[in-house]
């Protein structure tokens, strides 16, 4: 009496289980010396899976840039996730986001140490006009300096700040103040008023770096 029952295995019978297991290595053997034209055919459909895995990678990747190019001429700011894409993928996109990151900054900066409305909508205005026409990045700029002008005017900063230096001066002697705090203040914050627009990570680079095109 055999030790194993009768199984069947593709349509097969087989008696015990060493005639199941010589026939399925001999299966497997017979898959594996594939000839040589059939090798050349899975090779072949293999590339061409890779090159559509590929472009559907390629495709994703200009829709994510897009996707930044557009929240940039809208003026806003961008996550450390989305400059690190530039900056691994797209490495003069990445000059010219980085380029106008830093400069909306430091005019946040500025609206941070403006003591009344008037010298903030004064930092506003020399930063617009200040944009050069030729300035490959102008259109990126304009709609940040503006996004940034827009949410500080909205805020209870600037709510709060009198309106003209004339007014502060006549806030400090009500208060008492001889003067002595606004040194303190002008000094901390001496750098405000500086190169808004001469700032890049590295001048030759921006010279240099090919215009961001700005697709609609």
């Amino acid at each position: 009496m055999p030790i194993y029952n009768t199984k069947n295995w593709g349509g097969h019978s087989y008696a015990n289980k060493s005639e199941h297991s010589h026939r399925e290595q001999s299966f497997f053997l017979t898959v594996k010396n594939v000839p040589t034209a059939d090798n050349a055919l899975l090779q072949y459909m293999q590339k061409v899976t890779q090159g559509t895995n590929d472009a559907d990678t390629e495709e994703k990747k200009q829709q994510k840039l897009q996707h930044i190019v557009n929240k940039l001429k809208h003026g806003k700011k961008l996550t450390a996730q989305e400059m690190e894409f530039l900056r691994m993928n797209y490495p003069d996109e990445y000059q010219h986001a980085l380029r106008i990151q830093k400069m909306a900054e430091m005019l946040e900066n500025q609206l941070k140490h403006a003591k009344s409305k008037q010298e903030a909508d004064s930092y506003i205005a020399a930063a617009l006009n200040g944009i050069p026409d030729d300035d490959p990045d102008k259109e990126c700029l304009v709609a940040a300096f503006n996004e940034i002008s827009k949410e500080f005017h909205h805020s209870s900063a600037y709510h709060r700040l009198p309106d003209t230096p004339e007014d502060v001066k006549k806030q400090r002697k009500n208060n008492g103040d001889n003067g002595v705090k606004r040194k303190a203040d002008d000094d901390s914050g001496s750098d405000n008023s500086g190169d808004l627009m001469s700032w890049t990570p590295l001048q030759d680079i921006i010279d240099a770096a090919p215009t961001l095109e700005l697709k609609g």
